[in-house]
């Protein structure tokens, strides 16, 4: 896994900065961040990311080995489920992301990746010509907005699908009462069998 981690570091690092490299304000923008270092640890997958800023890229590192200035810990499932909410810090408060560190940083680093503006119709254009590019980016724009509708359907079928087996699921208390009855039936069959054996010895006696 140790392999793994510092391979997909190290080709995260080379697409995250040809990606920010698209936004003519990018250095502007990550100006905040310079010298900070930001650590993502994917619990489940015991992988972790370090995004190390300096003046002229993003550096990503698979260990921690300096401070960090934020570290976020959480699983896979939670960190998407983070990104694809509007309101992110929701899986901060329910505890399914935990958050170490300097708030100023974390909310620099939020800040940095929603404010990137890439025009990718206008980067487009110099290979595909203006006409498919502005095809392409009509495509992106509706993929995107597809891709929103299907995971906040699939958020929406999951939240109903855990309430529904929530309600199969018995409280504790229900629980309780199941064995309270179990009880009363066992000490009705006690009862029942002393009293069919009084009653043959009876007949035995007759």
């Amino acid at each position: 896994m140790l392999t793994f981690n510092i391979l997909s570091a190290s080709a995260l690092e080379k697409i995250i900065n040809r990606v920010i490299a698209l936004d003519p304000d990018v250095s502007s923008k990550r100006q905040k961040l310079d010298q900070k270092r930001v650590a993502i640890e994917l619990t489940n997958w015991s992988l972790t990311y370090v995004f190390y800023f300096t003046d002229e890229k993003i550096i990503v590192e698979s260990t921690k080995q300096q401070d960090c200035q934020v570290t976020l810990k959480g699983s896979s499932f939670a960190f998407f489920n983070m990104a694809s909410q509007e309101n992110g810090g929701d899986a901060l408060f329910k505890g399914e992301v935990h958050f170490e560190g300097e708030i100023s940083t974390a909310q620099s680093f939020q800040t940095f990746w929603s404010s990137l503006s890439i025009d990718w119709e206008e980067h487009l254009s110099s290979y595909t010509g203006d006409i498919i590019a502005h095809q392409a980016g009509h495509l992106f724009k509706k993929a995107q907005q597809q891709a929103k509708h299907i995971l906040q359907t699939a958020k929406l079928n999951t939240t109903e699908y855990l309430r529904e087996e929530a309600l199969m699921t018995p409280s504790v208390v229900e629980v309780e009462h199941f064995y309270e009855q179990l009880d009363d039936l066992k000490s009705d069959v006690n009862r029942f069998s002393a009293r069919l054996q009084r009653l043959q010895k009876i007949m035995t006696q007759n």
